[in-house]
């Protein structure tokens, strides 16, 4: 039985980038994200032919930032259009983790405070 391990940050992350600019929306709700983040998943399950998953995400606070003070820090200030592009795509990272996957039945969701995805 294979199982995958999915750092589902990563995976959002790179589903924002890839869907920049779509205009992929659901009751006024940007999808884009939703969307591109699913058919990666339905890809892997297809070239892995599995369904089963676990799925691992970032906590909010990282002991690597506390310890490493300039880890991922940022060196520059956003500009207006990358923080309406963070407006638009961040929620639906949430909304993935709190709605799709667990309305999909999934149960192996898991953040633990402090870490991230790939520790």
């Amino acid at each position: 039985m294979t199982v995958l391990l999915i750092d589902s940050n990563a995976v959002c992350h790179r589903a924002r980038h890839a869907m920049k600019g779509s205009q992929l929306s659901h009751n006024e709700m940007k999808t884009e994200v939703i969307f591109s983040f699913m058919n990666q998943l339905f890809t892997l399950a297809e070239v892995f032919d599995t369904n089963k998953f676990v799925f691992v995400w970032d906590s909010r606070e990282s002991k690597r930032r506390k310890i490493y003070p300039d880890y991922k820090r940022k060196t520059k200030e956003k500009t207006p259009e990358e923080i309406e592009f963070d407006n638009l795509t961040l929620p639906q990272f949430d909304t993935i983790r709190c709605e799709v996957l667990p309305n999909l039945g999934f149960n192996n969701i898991f953040i633990k405070d402090g870490y991230e995805a790939d520790d």
